[in-house]
């Protein structure tokens, strides 16, 4: 019995496993890395360890910082009821606690970097100081992009006791809790415990009963010139990391090639449709130029452009806009900014100076005999990620609205021009 395609869909949506969408670890603190110095609010100078420090110091430390706000729309907020915490600005501390050195950002490049980004350089920018005593919590939110090139944020905890502030994470229907209470109280040495985390992952931290939870907050990014030599790193023995196995590329090479062979699969030719795992920070700036995102796909976005590459499918950032009237979807390659634009016929005509094209589903039984297909191997998302306004001219002005979901997409040849997957049996 021949498989179907949708069988064979499925076995290609399998292959692509759902790592989780953070790395972490522990380190052991030395008298070095444990150092911290820092302004008091009358400008005398403080310092303490992280690896031991006791309540009086903790409490000292926590006058010296100030309530702590959260950007929202471009701006920094002060609202304790959603966010009630200590921050320090890295200008009034200074510590000689070094990622780098310790061996977590290796460890970091281990657990998220997959694809044509796993030997990439990491850039590390120390962000703040937190201190959350009891009472202090911060709701669900999503860290604020700082640049194009930020892709995560790395938070590491230091072994002060207290109880409650878990770190909560969600994304994609799934939730982690990250426990660096529970976590360091088991260490037998003074050790921290950290978590790297995509920026678009959603994470709250949950009320602290008592005690003080220390945290020195990190911006990752990448840094596209540099890329290190993976045969000569070496990670410290007092380092460790936890994390899910690796997603097998042969995998997903085996899985595409099989649809690519079948000769029900688009046999005229078409695209090949892959719904994003992830949101990226140029996908809400109207000026930014999407294709250049391609290089900073993470996690299983990265390993679905990957395969494409291997099978030589050229493959293309996309805006997928749903035509209501026509029942056919419109790819356009930019994130075009329709604001000031005044649309007295349709949108497909505006975009059209963009490379819009129309596309219909492969398994749409009424597009027209001549019609370009998509077939969506992974599916959209259900959120949008595309959202521009315009002003429609019918029998008077409105302000509208277009929404789209920005995917991956392959170009697929006709039957007799996939060389590179073969030809069925």
């Amino acid at each position: 019995m021949s498989i179907t395609v949708q069988g064979k869909i499925e076995a290609f949506r399998g292959a692509v496993v759902k790592r989780a969408p953070f790395c972490s670890g522990v380190v052991g603190l030395d008298a070095k890395s444990s150092k911290l110095f820092y302004e008091r609010q009358d400008n005398s100078a403080g310092l303490l360890s992280l690896a031991s420090a006791n309540t009086a110091q903790l409490q000292d430390l926590t006058s010296a910082c100030v309530p702590a706000t959260f950007g929202l729309d471009s701006k920094d907020v002060y609202d304790e009821s959603y966010r009630k915490a200590r921050k320090m600005d890295v200008e009034f501390f200074a510590t000689k606690f070094d990622p780098s050195e310790l061996g977590i950002v290796d460890l970091i490049r281990k657990g998220l970097l997959e694809g044509p980004n796993q030997n990439s350089k990491i850039k590390v920018e120390l962000y703040k100081l937190n201190v959350y005593d009891e009472g202090s919590f911060f709701k669900a939110h999503k860290d604020t992009p700082r640049s194009k090139d930020m892709f995560a944020s790395l938070v590491v905890s230091f072994p002060t006791i207290h109880q409650g502030g878990k770190l909560l994470l969600r994304h994609d229907g799934e939730e982690w809790t990250f426990d660096s209470a529970d976590i360091l109280s088991k260490a037998q040495n003074p050790s921290a415990a950290w978590i790297a985390f995509y920026s678009d992952v959603e994470h709250e931290v949950t009320p602290v009963a008592s005690g003080h939870r220390l945290t020195l907050t990190y911006n990752l990014y990448y840094q596209q010139d540099v890329t290190p030599n993976i045969d000569t790193l070496s990670v410290p023995d007092n380092s460790s990391l936890v994390t899910e196995s690796v997603p097998d590329i042969s995998l997903l090479q085996a899985a595409l090639t099989s649809i690519l062979q079948d000769d029900r699969v688009l046999p005229k030719g078409g695209y090949f449709g892959f719904g994003l795992r992830f949101m990226y920070p140029a996908f809400g700036q109207k000026d930014s130029n999407l294709q250049d995102v391609l290089t900073q796909l993470k996690g299983s976005d990265t390993l679905l452009k990957q395969v494409c590459d291997i099978l030589s499918l050229s493959t293309s950032l996309e805006v997928v806009i749903k035509d209501d009237y026509e029942d056919s979807l419109v790819l356009v390659p930019e994130a075009v900014d329709l604001t000031d634009w005044q649309v007295d016929t349709n949108w497909e005509e505006a975009l059209s100076d963009f490379g819009a094209r129309e596309v219909y589903s492969w398994d749409k039984d009424n597009a027209p005999t001549d019609a370009t297909k998509i077939m969506w191997v992974t599916p959209p998302t259900v959120f949008p990620t595309y959202d521009t306004p315009y002003v429609a001219y019918g029998n008077e002005a409105t302000v509208s609205h277009l929404y789209g979901d920005i995917c991956l997409v392959a170009k697929v040849g006709p039957l007799d021009q996939r060389e590179t997957a073969g030809k069925s049996d």
